[in-house]
C-alpha cells in the first residue's frame, strides 16, 4: 500500500546518507540499488534529492569507471521527469559528447533533439556518429541507422527515408532492421 512507502523511503534515505558519508565496499552497486528502489516509489523531485544526496559516491569512483556519467544520466532523467526539458537536453548532449562510444546516449540525445523540433540537428548528430572512422559492432550501427529512419518517418520525409534505406541496404547489413 501507498502508506507503506513512507517508512521504506525513510529507511532508504538513511541508507543513502550512510553511503554518501563514508566509502564502503560495493558502494556504487548499493547506490544504484537504492536509487532504483527510490525511483519506483517516489516523485521526480524526491528522486532528485536522492540523486543529489548520493553524488559523493559517484565522485569517489575511479575516473575510468565513468561513474560520474552514470550520475549525470540520472540527473538528466530527473530534469526530464520534472519538465525541465532544456536542462535535460544539455545534460544528454554532455553525455553524448563525453562518451561517443555509448550509442544509447547518442540516440537518446538525437531523439530528445527531435522532440524539441530540431529534426535537422538530430539527423546531423546521428550522421556525424555514423561517419566517425571507428569500428562498431553491427548492432550499434543498426541502432544509429534505425533511429535516423525513425526520425525521417516521424517527419514524413519519405524521399529522404527512401534514399537513406536504399543506401543502408546497399551496405548489405546482416540484420534486416531497415525493413521495420
Amino acid at each position: 500500500p501507498l502508506h507503506d512507502a513512507l517508512p521504506i523511503c525513510e529507511r532508504l534515505r538513511a541508507e543513502a546518507q550512510g553511503l554518501a558519508a563514508r566509502p564502503q565496499q560495493n558502494e556504487l552497486f548499493l547506490t544504484e540499488f537504492v536509487l532504483g528502489e527510490v525511483q519506483a516509489i517516489s516523485s521526480w523531485p524526491e528522486f532528485l534529492e536522492f540523486v543529489q544526496l548520493l553524488k559523493p559516491v559517484y565522485e569517489r569512483q575511479p575516473a575510468e569507471s565513468n561513474a560520474m556519467l552514470q550520475w549525470t544520466e540520472r540527473l538528466a532523467q530527473c530534469r526530464e521527469g520534472m519538465g525541465q526539458s532544456e536542462e535535460a537536453l544539455k545534460l544528454w548532449r554532455s553525455l553524448a559528447e563525453a562518451a561517443p562510444w555509448t550509442v544509447g546516449w547518442q540516440t537518446e540525445y538525437a531523439r530528445r533533439l527531435g522532440q524539441t523540433g530540431d529534426y535537422d540537428g538530430a539527423l546531423a548528430w546521428l550522421r556525424q556518429q555514423l561517419d566517425r572512422p571507428i569500428q562498431r559492432r553491427e548492432y550499434e550501427e543498426e541502432t544509429l541507422r534505425s533511429t535516423m529512419a525513425d526520425l525521417y518517418r516521424t517527419q514524413g520525409r519519405w524521399n529522404h527515408l527512401l534514399t537513406f534505406t536504399t543506401e543502408w541496404i546497399a551496405r548489405q547489413p546482416q540484420s534486416q532492421s531497415y525493413n521495420s
